[in-house]
């Protein structure tokens, strides 16, 4: 992979501005002349299920070989929400790595599928994957969960590419509660629906919803899908023609189907239409592709290695330290903590909240109080926030849609910022 030194030493100035901009260190950062352990596939999934671009960073500038780096940088682009250079470097890997390193050079080609499939395009990521598994026939064999993805790709490959048309500025008001998060009136197939608003969810119906509104299955048996609690629940893969937000349309939409739960619109519908403004009053979608010009702070995604599973996350300042939240409009609360931020509540209170975890009910859960310091929008809060001890989450927090009772948030996901500004 060498020859193209000038392209690599562009791309380490541009990692090393984002890492700036985010304002986060690894953890141990190694010295210049040091190098960091060899990344393996797996280490390259969990860092991009935990957004981890500070030690993605450290890998690509500290590589134990060109494996490491080229990992490091296909992860490190997905993380930062740059899709197209990400798969422009999967592509290289796989093709310079074929003769040496199969193993690696097929994740790689996988990994690029992947991006096809977060920007809604099933279709040609499972051409790319029929492609892979021709060109690495051994190591696709001995893959497992590949082959079994694989019995359904006919299925895939038959599904049509999203498409959103959005052809002036929409704004419509948006409800919340300290129930059920934030909801809006949408219309899915022509037929009006209230939905939630989840920026912490794919975009999801419920089976008697699906069926009353006419949505295709495209599979039946699509594995499970897994709540904040723990709880899993059978899900299908359908799709959705046609998904109106005020004139704002996508169609061909695919959506997660389970057995019972709220009927949510998620990020995978909103990154469609580039961008959104959402206040605890209304929802904003910018036709204009300068209109959030001011916000410039870069974005961090969390994703499944191979497509799906697309959450927002962002450096928060709690108790005077940089920690990454998850951005979850689908959390009535303002702060909520998970099973690692545990250990900064030792010997806080016990109590009960009524929550939900892909059930239409509450339900009663213990939880911890703990206490923190935040910083939203410039602004410092003192405040007291639930921990759910046993949600195993990536990252320790959740700012969920009360905190837009003080700040505004603000997503562009054709330029990768995320935002949050005070309200005046």
């Amino acid at each position: 992979m060498e020859g193209n030194a000038t392209q690599v030493i562009k791309a380490l100035l541009k990692l090393v501005t984002i890492a700036a901009l985010i304002g986060l260190t690894a953890n141990g950062a190694a010295c210049a002349e040091d190098t960091s352990p060899p990344l393996t596939e797996t280490a390259l999934r969990d860092a991009v299920r935990a957004a981890d671009a500070p030690g993605l960073l450290l890998a690509f500038q500290h590589p134990a070989n060109d494996a490491s780096r080229v990992l490091a940088a296909i992860g490190l682009d997905r993380v930062t929400w740059q899709l197209d250079h990400s798969s422009a470097t999967a592509r290289t890997c796989a093709k310079a790595l074929a003769s040496t390193q199969a193993p690696t050079a097929f994740f790689c080609a996988k990994f690029e599928a992947g991006n096809l499939r977060l920007k809604g395009r099933y279709s040609d990521a499972s051409r790319l994957d029929a492609a892979a598994a021709d060109a690495f026939p051994d190591v696709a064999k001995a893959d497992i969960p590949f082959q079994a993805f694989m019995r359904d790709n006919a299925l895939y490959v038959a599904m049509p590419s999203v498409v959103a048309e959005h052809p002036s500025d929409v704004t419509i008001p948006v409800h919340f509660d300290a129930a059920h998060a934030f909801s809006l009136d949408a219309t899915v197939n022509g037929q009006l629906l209230a939905v939630g608003l989840d920026t912490g969810s794919a975009t999801t119906l419920s089976r008697s919803t699906a069926k009353r509104l006419g949505v295709q299955v495209v599979i039946a048996d699509h594995g499970k899908a897994i709540g904040l609690l723990g709880k899993s629940s059978p899900q299908s893969l359908g799709v959705i023609d046609e998904l109106k937000i005020g004139s704002a349309i996508v169609r061909h939409l695919p959506v997660e189907i389970v057995d019972e739960g709220r009927d949510v619109v998620g990020n995978d519908a909103l990154m469609q239409l580039g961008r959104f403004r959402l206040t605890k009053d209304t929802l904003t979608l910018p036709s204009s592709a300068d209109a959030l010009s001011s916000c410039r702070e870069p974005m961090l995604v969390s994703t499944a290695a191979f497509g799906g599973g697309t959450l927002l996350v962002k450096p928060l300042q709690v108790n005077g330290a940089t920690r990454l939240v998850l951005i979850d409009t689908g959390d009535s609360f303002v702060l909520t903590g998970t099973a690692s931020a545990a250990v900064d509540a030792r010997g806080g209170r016990h109590r009960r909240v009524m929550t939900r975890d892909l059930t239409r009910a509450d339900q009663s859960v213990d939880t911890v109080e703990g206490h923190a310091a935040i910083t939203l929008g410039g602004r410092d809060h003192s405040l007291n926030f639930p921990i759910y001890s046993t949600s195993n989450l990536p990252y320790p927090y959740i700012l969920g849609g009360g905190a837009l009772s003080e700040v505004t948030l603000e997503v562009d996901f054709e330029k990768a910022h995320v935002c949050l500004t005070h309200r005046s």
